[in-house]
């Protein structure tokens, strides 16, 4: 994310429209009273990343110039792939935009939870996440020979190498398989995603049987 100058208002407090349900997630951790709007995908439980009860605090956007310009915010932040023609559009508006990017690592996402604080003039609270999710990891460390483990993902998508997923698993006591190799593994696990902060399945695999442990949360 390149550096973007947030003006300050003068009498009413930042306001922030996100189009981004990462960012979404960070902003209302961090800098709830700022987020004017948050993106229409963290209205939708399949997409969100966050409950999407929390979510609704605040009302969604499509991310058209015409809902944004309604909104009437201080700061967009949009994905990298935010359309040109959006951008340009909202540049002669004046409004400025912070273009937030894929994490691949823990490390990168921290950074990015940090460039969104300093955005949002939340600094305090960015720290107060950042220490939350480092002590998390922290107490999630395995411990042992790592456990093959495969995340399914709703649609089917698999989590490759190169993804914060992936560097989660291998920081809490995982080592990713390719589901082509998982059956014959002794044992593995494979987590079945059932939407933000919640487990639809958790099965345990290996030697050409499996078993279904349940749901979890």
């Amino acid at each position: 994310m390149g550096c973007v100058e947030v003006p300050q208002p003068e009498t009413e407090e930042l306001r922030i429209v996100s189009l981004n349900p990462c960012s979404d997630a960070i902003l209302a951790e961090i800098a709830p009273d700022k987020l004017a709007a948050v993106s229409h995908y963290s209205h939708d439980p399949a997409a969100s990343s966050l409950d999407v009860r929390e979510a609704r605090r605040w009302p969604a956007t499509a991310g058209t110039v015409e809902e944004i310009a309604a909104l009437d915010p201080d700061l967009v932040v949009a994905t990298t792939f935010l359309p040109p023609a959006t951008a340009q559009a909202l540049e002669r508006l004046g409004y400025p935009v912070a273009r937030i990017g894929i994490t691949a690592t823990v490390e990168e996402s921290i950074a990015q939870i940090r460039e969104l604080a300093a955005l949002a003039d939340a600094k305090d609270a960015g720290e107060a996440l950042v220490a939350e999710i480092e002590d998390a990891l922290a107490a999630a460390e395995g411990a042992g020979d790592p456990i093959p483990a495969l995340v399914w993902q709703a649609g089917g998508i698999v989590p490759g190498e190169g993804t914060l997923i992936v560097d989660l698993l291998r920081r809490t006591g995982f080592a990713h398989a390719a589901a082509a190799r998982i059956a014959q593994r002794d044992r593995a696990v494979v987590v079945l995603g059932g939407g933000v902060g919640h487990v639809r399945q958790l099965r345990l695999v290996g030697g050409g049987h499996h078993h279904h442990v349940g749901q979890r949360r």
